[in-house]
Protein backbone atom coordinates (compact mmCIF):
# COMPACT_ATOMS: atom_id res chain seq x y z
CA UNK A 1 0.00 0.00 0.00
CA UNK A 2 1.73 3.28 -1.09
CA UNK A 3 4.59 1.19 -2.10
CA UNK A 4 7.48 2.69 -1.77
CA UNK A 5 10.04 -0.50 -2.14
CA UNK A 6 12.19 -1.13 -5.17
CA UNK A 7 12.03 -4.10 -7.18
CA UNK A 8 15.16 -4.43 -9.27
CA UNK A 9 18.36 -2.21 -8.55
CA UNK A 10 21.28 -3.07 -8.41
CA UNK A 11 25.30 -0.60 -8.95
CA UNK A 12 26.98 -1.48 -11.61
CA UNK A 13 29.74 -1.43 -10.06
CA UNK A 14 29.30 -4.27 -7.47
CA UNK A 15 31.20 -7.68 -8.83
CA UNK A 16 29.41 -10.04 -10.32
CA UNK A 17 29.87 -13.14 -7.64
CA UNK A 18 27.52 -10.76 -5.70
CA UNK A 19 24.34 -12.35 -5.86
CA UNK A 20 21.00 -10.06 -6.25
CA UNK A 21 20.03 -8.03 -3.30
CA UNK A 22 16.83 -9.40 -2.08
CA UNK A 23 16.77 -7.61 1.20
CA UNK A 24 17.84 -4.44 3.53
CA UNK A 25 20.35 -4.69 6.45
CA UNK A 26 18.30 -2.29 8.06
CA UNK A 27 14.37 -3.38 9.65
CA UNK A 28 13.25 -0.07 8.99
CA UNK A 29 13.68 0.31 5.53
CA UNK A 30 12.94 -3.44 4.77
CA UNK A 31 9.30 -2.52 6.34
CA UNK A 32 8.80 0.32 4.17
CA UNK A 33 10.33 -2.05 1.08
CA UNK A 34 7.78 -4.80 2.42
CA UNK A 35 4.65 -2.87 3.60
CA UNK A 36 4.83 0.25 2.02
CA UNK A 37 5.00 3.69 4.06
CA UNK A 38 1.46 2.46 5.96
CA UNK A 39 2.68 -0.63 7.40
CA UNK A 40 5.91 1.73 8.56
CA UNK A 41 3.53 3.97 9.97
CA UNK A 42 1.75 1.20 11.78
CA UNK A 43 4.80 -0.24 13.46
CA UNK A 44 6.47 3.48 14.44
CA UNK A 45 2.76 4.22 16.54
CA UNK A 46 2.43 0.37 18.18
CA UNK A 47 6.10 1.63 19.60
CA UNK A 48 5.41 5.03 20.05
CA UNK A 49 2.25 4.02 21.93
CA UNK A 50 4.21 1.44 23.92
CA UNK A 51 6.59 3.53 25.04
CA UNK A 52 4.64 6.69 25.66
CA UNK A 53 2.38 3.98 28.24
CA UNK A 54 5.44 3.76 29.99
CA UNK A 55 6.89 6.75 30.24
CA UNK A 56 3.40 7.55 31.74
CA UNK A 57 4.18 4.80 34.08
CA UNK A 58 7.26 6.07 35.04
CA UNK A 59 5.89 9.63 36.23
CA UNK A 60 3.30 8.04 38.08
CA UNK A 61 5.62 5.99 40.19
CA UNK A 62 7.85 9.55 40.38
CA UNK A 63 4.89 11.77 41.40
CA UNK A 64 2.59 9.02 42.97
CA UNK A 65 3.92 5.90 44.45
CA UNK A 66 7.08 6.71 45.25
CA UNK A 67 5.41 9.98 47.60
CA UNK A 68 3.31 7.05 49.27
CA UNK A 69 6.10 4.44 49.68
CA UNK A 70 9.65 6.37 49.53
CA UNK A 71 11.11 3.77 48.06
CA UNK A 72 12.16 2.58 44.34
CA UNK A 73 12.71 -1.12 45.35
CA UNK A 74 9.31 -2.20 43.20
CA UNK A 75 9.30 -4.89 40.64
CA UNK A 76 7.40 -3.38 38.62
CA UNK A 77 9.63 -0.54 38.15
CA UNK A 78 12.56 -3.08 37.59
CA UNK A 79 10.46 -4.73 34.26
CA UNK A 80 9.43 -1.38 33.27
CA UNK A 81 12.79 0.23 32.69
CA UNK A 82 14.67 -3.30 31.27
CA UNK A 83 11.55 -3.76 29.21
CA UNK A 84 11.95 0.08 27.56
CA UNK A 85 15.51 -0.03 27.89
CA UNK A 86 15.78 -3.54 25.81
CA UNK A 87 13.20 -1.68 23.59
CA UNK A 88 14.94 1.00 22.40
CA UNK A 89 18.33 -0.41 22.03
CA UNK A 90 16.73 -3.72 19.91
CA UNK A 91 15.21 0.19 17.90
CA UNK A 92 18.40 1.40 17.82
CA UNK A 93 19.72 -2.65 16.44
CA UNK A 94 17.18 -2.45 13.63
CA UNK A 95 18.75 0.26 11.87
CA UNK A 96 22.36 -1.77 11.34
CA UNK A 97 20.46 -5.29 10.93
CA UNK A 98 17.79 -7.85 9.69
CA UNK A 99 16.91 -9.45 13.37
CA UNK A 100 13.49 -9.78 13.43
CA UNK A 101 13.16 -11.62 10.95
CA UNK A 102 14.15 -14.07 13.13
CA UNK A 103 11.67 -15.90 15.51
CA UNK A 104 13.45 -15.29 18.49
CA UNK A 105 13.90 -11.98 18.93
CA UNK A 106 10.64 -11.35 17.62
CA UNK A 107 9.12 -13.33 19.99
CA UNK A 108 11.06 -11.68 23.09
CA UNK A 109 10.29 -8.03 21.54
CA UNK A 110 6.39 -9.08 22.08
CA UNK A 111 7.41 -10.14 25.77
CA UNK A 112 8.62 -6.69 26.00
CA UNK A 113 5.95 -5.01 24.68
CA UNK A 114 3.78 -6.91 26.85
CA UNK A 115 5.30 -5.94 29.60
CA UNK A 116 5.20 -2.18 28.44
CA UNK A 117 1.63 -2.22 27.73
CA UNK A 118 0.54 -3.13 31.49
CA UNK A 119 3.62 -2.07 33.61
CA UNK A 120 1.44 -2.19 37.07
CA UNK A 121 -0.21 0.96 37.71
CA UNK A 122 -1.95 1.25 40.99
CA UNK A 123 -6.07 1.81 40.58
CA UNK A 124 -5.59 4.59 42.79
CA UNK A 125 -2.90 6.50 39.92
CA UNK A 126 -4.81 5.60 36.32
CA UNK A 127 -7.33 8.05 35.46
CA UNK A 128 -8.81 6.89 32.36
CA UNK A 129 -10.54 8.59 29.58
CA UNK A 130 -13.70 7.64 28.96
CA UNK A 131 -15.30 8.16 25.18
CA UNK A 132 -18.94 7.86 24.94
CA UNK A 133 -19.25 4.71 22.22
CA UNK A 134 -15.44 4.07 22.22
CA UNK A 135 -15.84 0.67 24.00
CA UNK A 136 -18.79 -0.91 22.04
CA UNK A 137 -16.98 0.43 18.43
CA UNK A 138 -13.69 -1.34 19.39
CA UNK A 139 -15.62 -4.65 20.15
CA UNK A 140 -17.36 -4.52 17.10
CA UNK A 141 -14.01 -3.51 15.45
CA UNK A 142 -12.74 -6.89 17.26
CA UNK A 143 -15.07 -8.93 15.67
CA UNK A 144 -15.05 -7.30 12.08
CA UNK A 145 -11.10 -8.11 12.25
CA UNK A 146 -11.63 -11.86 12.66
CA UNK A 147 -14.41 -11.71 9.99
CA UNK A 148 -12.21 -10.11 8.07
CA UNK A 149 -9.67 -12.77 7.99
CA UNK A 150 -12.44 -15.84 7.86
CA UNK A 151 -13.32 -13.92 4.74
CA UNK A 152 -9.81 -13.63 3.47
CA UNK A 153 -8.62 -16.50 4.31
CA UNK A 154 -11.59 -18.55 2.83
CA UNK A 155 -10.77 -16.49 -0.49
CA UNK A 156 -7.34 -15.92 -0.72
CA UNK A 157 -6.21 -18.62 1.27
CA UNK A 158 -8.06 -20.65 -1.44
CA UNK A 159 -6.91 -19.38 -4.05
CA UNK A 160 -3.29 -19.51 -3.02
CA UNK A 161 -4.32 -23.64 -2.45
CA UNK A 162 -5.33 -24.14 -6.13
CA UNK A 163 -2.14 -22.25 -7.34
CA UNK A 164 -0.28 -24.12 -5.12
CA UNK A 165 -2.09 -27.54 -6.70
CA UNK A 166 -1.30 -26.32 -10.26
CA UNK A 167 2.48 -26.09 -9.30
CA UNK A 168 2.68 -29.62 -7.69
CA UNK A 169 1.89 -31.12 -11.50
CA UNK A 170 4.24 -28.95 -13.07
CA UNK A 171 6.61 -31.95 -13.95
CA UNK A 172 3.88 -33.92 -15.91
CA UNK A 173 3.81 -32.36 -19.38
CA UNK A 174 1.17 -35.27 -20.10
CA UNK A 175 -1.77 -33.09 -22.13
CA UNK A 176 -4.31 -34.47 -18.89
CA UNK A 177 -2.48 -32.94 -16.38
CA UNK A 178 -1.43 -29.85 -18.44
CA UNK A 179 -5.17 -29.28 -18.39
CA UNK A 180 -5.72 -29.86 -14.85
CA UNK A 181 -2.99 -27.24 -14.24
CA UNK A 182 -4.97 -24.82 -16.79
CA UNK A 183 -7.87 -25.77 -14.29
CA UNK A 184 -6.54 -25.21 -10.77
CA UNK A 185 -4.60 -21.31 -12.42
CA UNK A 186 -8.28 -20.33 -13.71
CA UNK A 187 -9.95 -20.95 -10.66
CA UNK A 188 -7.18 -19.42 -8.61
CA UNK A 189 -7.08 -16.34 -10.72
CA UNK A 190 -11.01 -16.12 -10.36
CA UNK A 191 -11.07 -15.63 -6.65
CA UNK A 192 -8.28 -13.66 -6.48
CA UNK A 193 -8.27 -11.43 -10.23
CA UNK A 194 -5.75 -9.07 -8.96
CA UNK A 195 -2.84 -10.96 -8.09
CA UNK A 196 -0.46 -10.99 -11.06
CA UNK A 197 1.54 -14.24 -10.69
CA UNK A 198 -1.62 -16.54 -11.29
CA UNK A 199 -2.11 -14.83 -14.38
CA UNK A 200 1.48 -15.15 -15.22
CA UNK A 201 1.87 -18.84 -14.47
CA UNK A 202 -1.53 -19.25 -16.78
CA UNK A 203 -0.20 -17.89 -19.66
CA UNK A 204 3.48 -19.84 -19.41
CA UNK A 205 1.17 -22.91 -19.06
CA UNK A 206 -0.51 -21.51 -22.33
CA UNK A 207 2.79 -20.91 -24.19
CA UNK A 208 4.80 -23.97 -23.20
CA UNK A 209 0.76 -26.07 -24.29
CA UNK A 210 1.02 -24.51 -27.82
CA UNK A 211 4.23 -25.84 -28.85
CA UNK A 212 3.90 -28.97 -31.32
CA UNK A 213 0.11 -28.07 -31.86
CA UNK A 214 -1.72 -27.49 -34.90
CA UNK A 215 -1.21 -24.51 -36.25
CA UNK A 216 -4.37 -23.43 -35.50
CA UNK A 217 -4.91 -24.28 -31.96
CA UNK A 218 -1.22 -23.42 -31.37
CA UNK A 219 -1.67 -19.67 -32.80
CA UNK A 220 -5.25 -19.77 -30.33
CA UNK A 221 -3.24 -20.69 -26.95
CA UNK A 222 -0.90 -18.28 -27.87
CA UNK A 223 -3.18 -15.18 -28.16
CA UNK A 224 -5.01 -16.52 -24.89
CA UNK A 225 -1.60 -16.95 -23.26
CA UNK A 226 -0.77 -13.44 -24.09
CA UNK A 227 -3.96 -12.16 -22.72
CA UNK A 228 -2.94 -13.80 -19.55
CA UNK A 229 0.83 -11.79 -19.75
CA UNK A 230 -0.88 -8.96 -20.79
CA UNK A 231 -3.07 -8.29 -17.66
CA UNK A 232 0.02 -9.87 -15.44
CA UNK A 233 2.15 -6.98 -16.88
CA UNK A 234 -0.33 -4.54 -16.00
CA UNK A 235 -1.64 -5.92 -12.57
CA UNK A 236 2.40 -6.03 -11.77
CA UNK A 237 4.63 -4.10 -14.20
CA UNK A 238 7.38 -4.18 -11.53
CA UNK A 239 8.27 -7.43 -12.84
CA UNK A 240 10.33 -7.98 -15.77
CA UNK A 241 8.83 -11.73 -16.02
CA UNK A 242 5.78 -11.32 -17.62
CA UNK A 243 6.96 -8.77 -20.68
CA UNK A 244 9.38 -11.34 -21.50
CA UNK A 245 7.22 -14.32 -21.55
CA UNK A 246 4.55 -11.68 -23.39
CA UNK A 247 7.67 -11.16 -25.67
CA UNK A 248 8.10 -14.88 -26.95
CA UNK A 249 4.64 -14.85 -27.25
CA UNK A 250 4.62 -12.04 -29.81
CA UNK A 251 7.58 -13.21 -31.38
CA UNK A 252 5.55 -16.57 -32.27
CA UNK A 253 2.27 -14.73 -33.55
CA UNK A 254 4.88 -12.98 -36.08
CA UNK A 255 4.23 -9.24 -33.78
CA UNK A 256 7.30 -7.93 -33.72
CA UNK A 257 6.34 -4.48 -32.69
CA UNK A 258 4.72 -5.98 -29.67
CA UNK A 259 7.42 -7.93 -29.17
CA UNK A 260 10.41 -5.19 -28.85
CA UNK A 261 7.38 -2.72 -27.04
CA UNK A 262 7.36 -5.63 -24.50
CA UNK A 263 10.68 -6.20 -23.98
CA UNK A 264 11.62 -2.34 -24.13
CA UNK A 265 9.19 -2.74 -20.84
CA UNK A 266 11.69 -4.95 -18.86
CA UNK A 267 14.50 -3.17 -19.58
CA UNK A 268 12.91 -0.41 -17.82
CA UNK A 269 11.97 -2.30 -15.04
CA UNK A 270 15.71 -4.28 -14.70
CA UNK A 271 18.02 -2.24 -17.08
CA UNK A 272 21.26 -3.81 -15.94
CA UNK A 273 20.28 -7.71 -16.04
CA UNK A 274 20.70 -10.47 -18.53
CA UNK A 275 17.37 -11.62 -19.08
CA UNK A 276 15.69 -8.91 -21.03
CA UNK A 277 19.00 -8.19 -23.21
CA UNK A 278 19.11 -11.57 -24.09
CA UNK A 279 15.57 -11.62 -25.01
CA UNK A 280 15.90 -8.34 -27.45
CA UNK A 281 19.20 -10.46 -28.68
CA UNK A 282 16.89 -13.70 -29.21
CA UNK A 283 13.96 -11.53 -31.11
CA UNK A 284 16.60 -10.38 -33.15
CA UNK A 285 18.24 -13.79 -33.90
CA UNK A 286 14.40 -15.25 -34.50
CA UNK A 287 14.18 -11.84 -37.27
CA UNK A 288 17.36 -13.09 -39.08
CA UNK A 289 19.18 -9.58 -38.43
CA UNK A 290 22.26 -11.28 -37.74
CA UNK A 291 24.44 -8.61 -37.13
CA UNK A 292 22.18 -6.83 -34.88
CA UNK A 293 21.92 -10.08 -32.97
CA UNK A 294 25.45 -10.56 -32.76
CA UNK A 295 25.59 -6.86 -30.54
CA UNK A 296 23.11 -8.02 -28.65
CA UNK A 297 24.15 -11.16 -27.68
CA UNK A 298 27.41 -8.99 -26.61
CA UNK A 299 25.50 -6.65 -24.83
CA UNK A 300 23.76 -9.38 -22.40
CA UNK A 301 26.75 -10.67 -22.07
CA UNK A 302 28.40 -7.65 -20.28
CA UNK A 303 25.32 -7.59 -17.84
CA UNK A 304 26.43 -6.34 -14.37
CA UNK A 305 23.20 -8.05 -12.60
CA UNK A 306 21.22 -11.55 -12.50
CA UNK A 307 23.88 -13.38 -15.18
CA UNK A 308 22.84 -17.04 -16.12
CA UNK A 309 25.49 -17.62 -18.62
CA UNK A 310 22.95 -18.24 -21.47
CA UNK A 311 24.21 -15.49 -23.59
CA UNK A 312 27.35 -17.38 -24.77
CA UNK A 313 25.05 -20.57 -25.86
CA UNK A 314 22.29 -18.87 -27.70
CA UNK A 315 25.21 -16.88 -29.65
CA UNK A 316 26.81 -20.30 -30.75
CA UNK A 317 23.78 -21.11 -32.28
CA UNK A 318 22.64 -17.75 -33.46
CA UNK A 319 26.32 -18.30 -35.63
CA UNK A 320 25.25 -21.93 -37.09
CA UNK A 321 21.87 -20.76 -37.75
CA UNK A 322 23.48 -17.56 -39.51
CA UNK A 323 26.12 -20.03 -41.11
CA UNK A 324 23.37 -22.32 -42.65
CA UNK A 325 21.24 -19.39 -44.00
CA UNK A 326 20.26 -18.51 -47.39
Amino acid sequence: MFYEGCVTYRQAIAPLWLQEAEFVHNEWLQTLADYGWVGLGLVIAVLGIHLRNVAGFLRWFVTDKFDRTATVMSNGLGLAVGAAAAIVATMAHAGFEFHFHVAAPALLAAYLLGVLANPGFSPEGWKPLRVPGCRPLLKFALFAAGAVMLFGSWKYGRAEFYAEKASLLEKDKSPEVTMERLDWLTRAAELDPENGDYWYQRGLVRLETAAGQPETLAKSLLKRGAEDLDRAHRLNPYSMYPSLALADAYDALDEPTRAVQAIDDALRVAPLYEMPRLAYALHLHRQRRWAEAEEAYFWADQAAAGRTGEAHPFYLRMLKDAAAAP
